[in-house]
Formats: structure tokens, C-alpha cells, sequence
């Protein structure tokens, strides 16, 4: 068996904890870090304790690579008609397909699981799933089931709107990509964005982009163009290189304009062909593999060292799945990705953090505040978090200078010039601002502690207290400019009305 490393042990044991309460845990990880290995050695133990186990894949392929994972464990493979392995064996493997037909058959199949798996679990798993689809008769069966536990794998735990999945109680991931790559688990990677591209005018459907409006701004001839430009300055005899296009007819555009040295794969090829291609990929030295969203689960070749993003996205999910690709551990390996379509801009970097147990009663982040994330150098073009531009302010007689200098190239890469007598108004204007807001409530009590304490004040001040009041509540300053002499209540609720009128504007 596999030996695991410490965040994979520590992964492991939060899990096992989490279980004690709960029945339905989604256990996230990054692509490359490891999902079946930890998956074995949990199998592991749970088949010492005598349970039963069940583990699903989405695809044929992924099963047999399960297979030969859990190999140690003799498990017993049930995939369309194939039916082999130890039968007796306490771990079942097949496919959501298959196993759904079969229940369909006879409810007797699949009986009795302590515990059930899923691998790559953001494919079709959130529950309660539509009537008749692939988990719907294993969820009537054993969801509500308080013996069984249900684990559900993946590197991207969410929906294509980005949010937990439905149904489950908790997601665990404990270490992202960033961390893993500080500590050398995973390859660290240069980010490009050589083109800036307008999505605008894109519609939305299920969470990303519609597929038409996508073909119409990637089929044309200047994006070919610039990713040929791309290919063939740094890919070319030099980098294994994997391109993801947008649809069947933009990954023929881009072999076609690169050329010998590439090569095309999607769903329209046989899949005896895919596996060819795919063997010969993997032992090529600088071969270029063209796919259309085949390769973004359950592909792993390590010594991928180039990623050309030439589609669109604004799924986060799919995105993260993509850039996995090209981000695990090979020797001395750096990753180089190449977005040629502003993902960035909505998706961020690879390796920022994410908030996995985001639910739909939760506010999302808008694209604004994911855009501010990261930052192009406009030397370089490579793509960094702007917390990680080393930023100088200098003031002068009449400019305030703020530089900013690229982390990777070591380069100023802009430079902004504010007036400063603009500069402190709206500083002022922030202070103001940001100055904390008292409730209805504390309001009225604080105009009555003044009524009280002031009884005489004059009604002249009644807009500068309101004044105070909103930028920097009780002052020395307030009393002592209240003059005296007023004890009318009908001036103080005046001063009540301008405070709220104030308040809302």
C-alpha cells in the first residue's frame, strides 16, 4: 500500500473526527494530491472492522484506474458486464451507471454497505438527486440509512455556481493548492495572461458560459492566432503542452494552425483511438494534446509542464479541475499556464483560497471582488494576487507617487500619480464613511442623554450636532459648543430628523 504524507494522514484523521456526527462528508483535496490513496487507506480500515464497503466512479476508465489502486484490497468489480474480481471480498467496485441499471433490475443488488464512496463526487452528486438519474435508487436506499456513511471525493466540492453541494452536511479540505505547493507536494506554476479577452457580451447558462456565444469569440481568426503565437514561442519542441479547447470544431481550428506536433481528442473519436492517443501523449517528450472537456477529470501525467487555457470560463469548479492538470509534482517541474481568455479575471489564481461550505443562503462574492484578487504585470504578463505586488508610496510636494513591483519579473510595472489635496479630501470623505453607524435605537437614546445633559442648547447647533454626531459620535468638542438656552423637545426631535435624513443618504 501506498505510504501516505503528513497532510494526507492529518486529512484523514479530520475526516474520521467529522464522521463521529456526521453521516454525508464531501472530503476535498487538490488535483495531484492524492484522493484514491487516502481513499484506500480509509477503505483499509473499514474493511479491518468487518464493514462493507461500496466505491463509485462516474466513468468506465476511472474504475479500472480504481482497480488497480485498491488492488491490495481484492476488490470485487461490477462495471456493464464485466463481473469479476473476489466476490467475497468486502469492497465492491463499479460504476453510478451500473449500479443504478442494476437496482433498477432488482433492489437485492448492492446490499448491506457500511460505508460508500464516490470518486470525483462533483459529477452528479447533489441530493436529493432528479427522479431516475444515476444516484436517485442508491439514494432512496441508504441516505437516510444512520449505519451507513457516505464519503464523497473530489478536488472541486462545489457546483458550477460555485456553492457546497446539495444534500451534504460538511466539506472537508483541510489543505489547498497554495499550501501543498509551498510545501512541495504540488508543482509551483507561472501564470500568463498574454490576451486580454472581452466576455461582456456572454450569456449565462447553468453557472458558465453559453457554448454559442463562446464559439463565437474563440473560432475566429486572431484568437487562433494568438494561440499558435503562443504554441510555438514556448511549447514548440520545447514543453509537453495540453490545450483545452471550446468545442469539437475550435480544437480542429487549433491543430490546424499549429500544425504537425499536435494532436486532437474529444468525444467523436472512438475510444479505443482516445486510449491511443493518450498512451502515445504520455510518452511523448514535447507532444501537444488538443482536448475538448475530456481530459479535466481523471487525466494524470505528471510530466505535463505546459497548459494553453484557450476556452472561456467563469466555473470555478471546471477551472480549478483545468489548471490541476498541469500543477502535479515532477522532479524540479514549473507548471507554466497560459490564459488566453481572461479567466483569471472571474475565477482567480489556481492556488486562492476558497471558501469550500458556501451555501445558497450565502452571498457569493461578485465579479468585482474576485477580479481585485489578482493583477496582470504589464511587463511581464504574468498573473499574480495583487497582495503579492510590492507596493511603495512616496509623497511629494504636490503628488502622492504609488509604484508597484511585479513579484516574478522584479520590475515596476505601473505607476499612479494622485494630487494630494485630492487625495486627503477623499481620504476625509473615507474616514466619514467608515465612521460606525449607531441604530434607531441608540440614536434616539443619544439625543435623550443630550436633551437631558443640555437643556438649554440653542437651535442653531442642531445641524452641526447632527454633524458630529454622524463622523465621530460623543465629543469634548460637542459639548462644548452647544450653546444654552433651549429646552424646547420639538427642536431636539428636529435634530432626530436630520440625523436619519443624513444617515440615508
Amino acid at each position: 500500500m501506498f505510504k501516505l504524507y503528513k497532510p494526507q494522514k492529518k486529512l484523514i484523521k479530520n475526516v474520521r473526527f467529522v464522521a463521529k456526527d456526521n453521516n454525508h462528508i464531501l472530503v476535498g483535496s487538490p488535483t495531484g494530491s492524492g484522493k484514491s490513496v487516502i481513499m484506500s487507506h480509509m477503505i483499509a480500515k473499514d474493511l479491518k472492522k468487518g464493514c462493507r464497503v461500496l466505491v463509485l466512479a462516474p466513468y468506465r476508465k476511472l474504475v479500472f484506474q480504481l482497480e488497480q489502486t485498491f488492488a491490495p484490497h481484492q476488490p470485487h468489480v461490477i462495471m456493464g458486464s464485466i463481473d469479476r474480481g473476489n466476490k467475497l471480498s468486502g469492497l465492491v467496485l463499479s460504476s453510478a451507471q451500473t449500479m443504478n441499471l442494476r437496482l433498477k433490475k432488482s433492489s437485492k443488488y448492492f446490499e448491506g454497505f457500511d460505508s460508500i464512496y464516490i470518486d470525483e463526487a462533483h459529477i452528479g452528486c447533489e441530493f436529493p438527486p432528479k427522479t431516475n438519474t444515476m444516484f436517485s435508487r442508491l439514494y432512496e436506499k441508504y441516505w437516510d440509512n444512520d449505519r451507513t456513511k457516505w464519503y464523497g471525493f473530489t478536488a472541486t466540492p462545489l457546483t458550477a455556481q460555485g456553492y457546497r453541494l446539495g444534500g451534504w452536511d460538511i466539506t472537508i479540505y483541510r489543505k489547498q493548492t497554495k499550501e501543498l505547493i509551498q510545501k512541495g507536494y504540488l508543482a509551483d506554476y507561472r501564470y500568463f495572461a498574454p490576451v486580454e479577452l472581452d466576455l461582456s457580451g456572454l450569456s449565462t447558462r447553468g453557472g458558465d458560459f453559453a457554448n454559442d456565444d463562446v464559439e463565437e469569440v474563440t473560432n475566429t481568426a486572431s484568437a487562433v492566432k494568438s494561440v499558435r503565437k503562443i504554441w510555438k514561442k514556448y511549447a514548440k519542441n520545447k514543453k509537453k503542452c495540453l490545450i483545452f479547447a471550446s468545442s469539437i470544431t475550435h480544437a480542429e481550428l487549433l491543430c490546424k494552425a499549429i500544425g504537425n506536433g499536435s494532436t486532437v481528442i474529444h468525444s467523436n473519436i472512438k475510444e479505443s483511438i482516445q486510449e491511443s492517443i493518450l498512451e502515445d501523449y504520455k510518452i511523448s517528450k514535447y507532444g501537444t494534446l488538443i482536448n475538448v472537456g475530456m481530459l479535466t477529470t481523471g487525466f494524470d501525467d505528471p510530466t505535463v509542464e505546459m497548459l494553453i487555457l484557450a476556452r472561456p470560463t467563469k466555473s470555478v469548479r471546471l477551472y480549478m479541475q483545468i489548471a490541476g492538470r498541469v500543477l502535479r509534482k515532477y522532479n524540479d517541474k514549473i507548471a507554466y499556464i497560459y490564459d488566453m481568455c481572461s479567466v483569471h479575471a472571474t475565477c482567480g489564481l489556481p492556488d486562492t483560497l476558497r471558501d469550500f461550505n458556501r451555501v445558497k443562503k450565502d452571498k457569493l462574492k461578485s465579479d468585482k471582488d474576485v477580479i481585485e484578487l489578482n493583477t496582470t504585470c504589464e511587463i511581464c504578463n504574468q498573473v499574480s494576487a495583487n497582495n503579492e505586488y510590492r507596493k511603495t508610496r512616496v509623497t511629494k510636494a504636490k503628488f502622492i507617487i504609488t509604484t508597484w513591483v511585479c513579484p516574478k519579473c522584479d520590475e515596476v510595472c505601473r505607476e499612479v500619480r494622485e494630487d494630494l489635496t485630492v487625495v486627503k479630501k477623499m481620504e476625509e470623505l473615507q474616514r466619514v464613511k467608515d465612521a460606525p453607524k449607531l441604530s434607531f435605537k441608540e440614536r434616539k437614546q443619544f439625543v435623550a442623554e443630550l436633551v437631558s445633559e443640555f437643556t438649554n442648547a440653542k437651535s442653531s447647533w442642531s445641524h452641526f450636532i447632527v454633524q458630529i454626531i454622524n463622523t465621530t459620535g460623543r465629543t469634548p468638542l460637542l459639548e462644548q459648543e452647544i450653546a444654552k438656552d433651549v429646552t424646547n423637545q420639538t427642536k431636539w426631535k428636529n435634530i432626530m430628523k436630520l440625523y436619519e435624513a443624513s444617515n440615508n443618504e
